[in-house]
């Protein structure tokens, strides 16, 4: 029996390894998307665009002065993110393969375009398991992360909110989460006629204003959009209350408290893809964590909780699918730009 763990383990290790290196070299091998030759201008001539955080500019500059390619510099930075990925995905699922195929399947190739925010938001996700630590230690450690992980993309900050999961009490939270959001929704809907009038803020007005022009039409998609992330996150929290009703204690939970907390702070950033589309990527940066969450085994004591497990699974399967299918595929908008343009051009063949 243990032989058998062993070698089934060994051959998960083995698939996960070969699903890493085919990711790697579709991303660090391409060499035409939407933002390559923009990035690559960037890199070439040490251009700090008011967009671009600082942190990445810094290693833009200091790799560019030592003489290595852009197309090297790329590669580095899908290493990165793809490791700090993958260490997230096995420490926090049990089905580490079926997870990172899910991810390959989406969002993988939106990575592959937008670096920056690739870099950021693996580094943020990493950076999760401080969240389970005692307050304040785990807390400032996640806060130094995050401040880190948004001088490569300056929307990292946002993910600051998490923080909010050590307060205990999930009303309370909630409350807390609604109040925010609202406040914050507000403050973005009537900054852009204050904006320059206010202090240490009108220096980057352009940076800022670029975030919070509103959106008129992507309202529609967003509000799908929107209602996808809510359904997802009550399936979750579904999963999670059959998971604890079979609970022993001794028990290991497959996945902490923890994780159901972060998903419902998730829901707080559905304004604000309202708002301006830009925002759609700080949603689409935690589906590795529905991912996650849809796909833990939970116990089968009966032919229900059985047939269950195996929807939860294949909700999962639905979900990358149909979000592959609405952006990615043939018939969607970012087919040709994206799709066609990454396995069209790879110095890999």
């Amino acid at each position: 029996m243990k032989i058998k763990y062993q070698t089934s383990e060994l051959f998960r290790a083995l698939v996960l390894i070969g699903l890493f290196l085919f990711a790697f070299v579709i991303g660090g091998g391409n060499t035409n998307n939407p933002d390559y030759f923009e990035y690559e201008y960037r890199y070439t001539n040490l251009v700090n665009a008011s967009h671009t955080s600082s942190l990445l500019y810094l290693f833009q500059v200091i790799f560019h002065k030592i003489g290595v390619s852009y197309q090297l510099f790329r590669a580095i930075e899908v290493f990165i993110g793809l490791f700090l990925l993958t260490k997230t995905i096995r420490r926090y699922s049990e089905k580490w393969v079926f997870v990172f195929a899910l991810y390959l399947v989406y969002p993988f190739l939106l990575d592959v375009v937008q670096l920056g925010n690739f870099v950021a938001y693996t580094i943020a996700l990493f950076s999760l398991k401080y969240l389970e630590e005692e307050w304040p230690k785990g807390g400032i450690k996640y806060a130094i992360a995050i401040l880190i992980a948004s001088q490569f993309h300056i929307l990292a900050i946002i993910y600051m909110i998490f923080l909010l999961v050590y307060v205990k009490n999930t009303k309370h939270l909630m409350l807390i989460a609604i109040g925010i959001t609202a406040f914050l929704t507000a403050t973005i809907s009537l900054l852009p006629q204050f904006i320059n009038h206010i202090p240490f803020i009108s220096s980057h007005a352009a940076q800022i204003q670029y975030y919070i022009t509103f959106n008129e039409s992507y309202r529609g998609g967003a509000f799908v959009y929107g209602i996808l992330i809510i359904v997802c996150f009550f399936v979750c929290y579904y999963k999670e209350s059959l998971t604890k009703r079979y609970y022993q204690p001794g028990e290991d939970l497959v996945i902490s408290g923890t994780m159901i907390r972060i998903l419902a702070l998730v829901l707080c950033f559905v304004p604000f893809i309202i708002i301006n589309s830009e925002f759609v990527r700080i949603i689409r940066n935690t589906w590795v964590l529905y991912y996650i969450s849809l796909t833990y085994d939970i116990k089968k004591v009966n032919r229900k909780m059985y047939t269950l497990d195996k929807l939860f699974k294949l909700t999962a399967i639905l979900l990358a699918v149909f979000l592959f299918y609405k952006e990615l595929s043939p018939s969607a908008f970012y087919y040709e730009s994206v799709t066609q343009a990454i396995f069209d051009n790879n110095l890999f063949w």
